[in-house]
């Protein structure tokens, strides 16, 4: 049942403020029937608002959250792939997050919805998503980082932009971090397989 508009959004505010971190839990688990109640508009706006204000709670909730954001359904209550952009920023910061099943399922959300984006998206904010995980003061985000460079590199086709992407993969196999290593050589394979042949630097080659 959706509830009547505006006491949707007041009482999820509410619940995910709850000492209670089952309610808190049910509530991450309603956010879709919220986005129904509010509308694509205020979903995009007012909904989102609240959940990136939420990336700080248990790890169970926070793994729950991240499977949420990153459905389809989720993304039509948004108003469709050309607003899908608006999830990047919660799930970038639940991809930092030391845990590493919140980790991982912030990143399959988010490679879910690269996978919708077109380029233009990917080249705006995709690229700049994962300079700023690799970028990031703990290791946790470029370890994090590592798994998102197949959906993008196989979304774009504007060579300066793969140029880009191959480089900041190429500075995370020299990461000084031996966990940052290990990720980019758990990550290679893949995305050896979509870049040109004649592309592959001989760095990324000497991993094989």
């Amino acid at each position: 049942v959706v509830m009547a508009d505006p006491d949707a959004l007041a009482l999820f505010k509410d619940e995910l403020k709850h000492v209670d971190s089952e309610i808190r839990l049910a509530a991450v688990k309603r956010v879709k029937t919220i986005g129904y109640a509010l509308g694509p508009e205020r979903s995009r706006l007012e909904l989102m608002n609240v959940v990136n204000e939420a990336v700080e709670d248990d790890d169970e909730i926070l793994c729950a959250l991240a499977a949420e954001l990153g459905t389809d359904e989720f993304i039509d209550i948004l108003g469709g792939a050309t607003h899908a952009t608006v999830l990047l920023q919660p799930l970038q910061s639940l991809a930092a997050i030391e845990e590493p099943v919140v980790r991982d399922m912030a990143i399959a959300s988010l490679n879910h919805i690269i996978d919708s984006l077109n380029e233009e998206d990917i080249t705006g904010s995709v690229i700049p998503m994962i300079e700023a995980l690799v970028t990031g003061d703990w290791f946790i985000s470029r370890i994090s980082a590592c798994g998102l460079f197949v959906s993008t590199y196989k979304r774009m086709e504007n060579a300066e932009a793969r140029t880009r992407l191959r480089g900041t993969f190429e500075a995370l196999v020299n990461d000084v971090t031996p966990m940052v290593r290990r990720a980019t050589a758990a990550n290679i394979l893949g995305f050896a397989t979509v870049i040109e042949p004649e592309n592959l630097d001989p760095q990324i080659i000497k991993l094989f």
